[in-house]
């Protein structure tokens, strides 16, 4: 399984959203919500309490 690369979670085979930069680099995401923080708002997710990357 891969991992939502804002919230740190378990992405499901067959769901969430995979983005690829420019630069060839891939994200994926679990939902809309962490593509959203990372993405559009810029969020840290050391910053951000509903992470588990906050929680470590």
């Amino acid at each position: 399984m891969v991992k939502c690369a804002f919230c740190g979670n378990d992405v499901e085979p067959g769901t969430g959203t995979l983005y690829i930069r420019d630069d060839a680099k891939m994200f994926n995401f679990c939902g809309l919500k962490c593509k959203k923080n990372q993405l559009k708002l810029k969020r840290n997710p050391v910053h951000t309490k509903w992470t588990s990357k906050y929680k470590k």
